[in-house]
């Protein structure tokens, strides 16, 4: 399972390219935050270095640690070797951080915490907005069909599945009618004679966090074909592509906006899944 991981990395090229492309599809909730975070790049120069940290990133997070990037060691030595390491009250930074860009916000947060406190809510609130104009705009009306869907788990539950199983057809997911609450996969696809890609709500506890809020975390994972209604597997960190995405798709307060949450994530993965699915099977 390891080659698969290491294989995905190659998606971290797209990381932009895909952000570009969910923006076109009506799905630019994360845009707010990355903009917040390239606003403190000092020049176009450390933006350029910012963007390849990203990408790299990118890299290292879907392949979960078996991808090993030159560039980000030699942008880890040179955080080491800067003048920030000479001042004790900014050494902490130039260790955990090495991207020009996350720098410069630490050191703001810590000069001038209330400037910091401001750039944040202001970052906050047009990703709010964004999420909203885009719930407006992709949420189905199914909900009504669900009016105690938010207070009640197995209706919560059901109706996730519902959006899911319905996204996922036009993929070729194929539902297995498994309890979502326990995390068993929902939909799956073969990818070969003996393994298949599924999905799950990962984490129930945390979908089903309170009557009023949940957490809309989608798992999924290669597994065996016949794994029945086990969660074992490998799970493939995919939102991790773009970056801000997972901030900006999880947290929900309504069931229009959990319809939303999905259909983002689904359409982040049908634009990966040739590429993806391949790579996969390939290394199987």
């Amino acid at each position: 399972m390891e080659r698969i991981l290491l294989a995905l990395a190659a998606l971290g090229d797209r990381t932009f390219g895909l952000a570009d492309e969910l923006s076109s599809k009506g799905f630019s909730a994360f845009l707010p935050y990355q903009r917040y975070v390239e606003s403190f790049a000092a020049d176009a120069p450390e933006l350029e270095i910012h963007r390849e940290y990203m990408k790299e990133s990118a890299k290292a997070m879907i392949a979960d640690g078996t991808y090993k990037s030159v560039f980000m060691k030699k942008l880890r030595d040179a955080a080491a070797t800067s003048n920030l390491r000479h001042d004790p009250s900014t050494a902490w930074i130039a260790k955990l951080h090495s991207d020009p860009c996350e720098q410069h916000a630490f050191l703001l947060k810590v000069r001038s915490p209330s400037e910091y406190a401001k750039r944040e809510r202001e970052m906050l609130d047009q990703r709010v907005s964004r999420l909203a104009e885009e719930t407006q705009r992709h949420a189905s009306g199914m909900s009504r069909n669900y009016p105690l869907g938010m207070l009640m788990k197995p209706l919560r539950f059901k109706f996730a599945v519902d959006v899911m199983e319905q996204e996922l057809a036009t993929l070729g997911f194929q539902p297995t009618g498994w309890k979502p609450s326990s995390g068993a996969v929902v939909a799956r696809k073969a990818i070969s004679e003996h393994y298949d890609i599924g999905w799950s709500i990962d984490d129930p506890p945390l979908f089903f966090h309170t009557p009023t809020h949940g957490l809309s975390m989608l798992r999924l994972q290669v597994r065996a074909a016949m794994d029945g209604r086990s969660i074992e597997g490998l799970t493939i960190l995919f939102p991790t592509l773009v970056y801000g995405f997972s901030l900006a798709y999880t947290e929900f307060k309504d069931l229009d906006t959990l319809e939303t949450q999905i259909k983002a994530r689904v359409q982040l993965y049908r634009l990966i899944a040739p590429q993806l699915e391949r790579i996969v099977a390939e290394a199987l």
